[in-house]
C-alpha cells in the first residue's frame, strides 16, 4: 500500500488532489502551510505518523521554498520519498504505477520534466517540419 501527500504553500495542494480525484485518484492527502501557521513541522509530522505502515510519497511545490524544507528535515527521522516541483502530470504518474521505488521515481520525475514545454516554440517547430515535407 502507498500514500501520496501532496503539500504547499496556500491551496495549491487542495487544488491539485481535486483535479487528480477527477481523474479517480484518490490515495491522496494533503496539507497547506498558510500565512498564520505556526504549527506546520507538527502537523506534517502527524500525518507521517499516520500513514507510517505504508510507502510514502510527498510531493512539495517549490524547492527551495520552507514546506520543502520541513519536509527535508523530516527524512531523517522518518522513511519517504520527496519530490519537489509537483504538477498534476507528475501526481498520475506515480498514482498509476504498480510499483514505485527509487528508480521508478527517477524515471517519473525525467519523463514529467520533458512535459513541460513551451508551446509556441514547440508548434513552430511542428509547422517547420510540415512545412520541409
Amino acid at each position: 500500500m502507498r500514500q501520496i501527500i501532496v503539500a504547499s504553500h496556500g491551496k495549491l495542494a487542495e487544488g491539485i488532489v481535486n483535479s487528480a480525484n477527477f481523474f479517480g485518484i484518490d490515495e491522496i492527502d494533503f496539507i497547506e502551510q498558510t500565512m498564520e501557521d505556526s504549527n506546520f513541522m507538527k502537523r506534517a509530522e502527524e500525518l507521517l505518523i499516520k500513514y507510517q505502515s505504508k510507502k510514502i510519497i510527498v510531493f512539495t511545490d517549490i524547492a527551495g521554498g520552507s514546506v520543502n524544507q520541513i519536509f527535508t528535515m523530516l527524512l531523517n527521522q522518518y522513511d519517504f520519498y520527496l519530490i519537489t516541483g509537483v504538477n498534476l502530470g507528475m501526481l498520475l504518474e506515480v498514482s498509476l504505477r504498480q510499483e514505485i521505488n527509487e528508480e521508478a521515481i527517477r524515471e517519473i520525475v525525467e519523463t514529467t520534466k520533458n512535459q513541460i514545454i513551451f508551446m509556441n516554440d514547440y508548434i513552430k517547430q511542428i509547422q517547420i517540419k510540415i512545412d520541409e515535407d
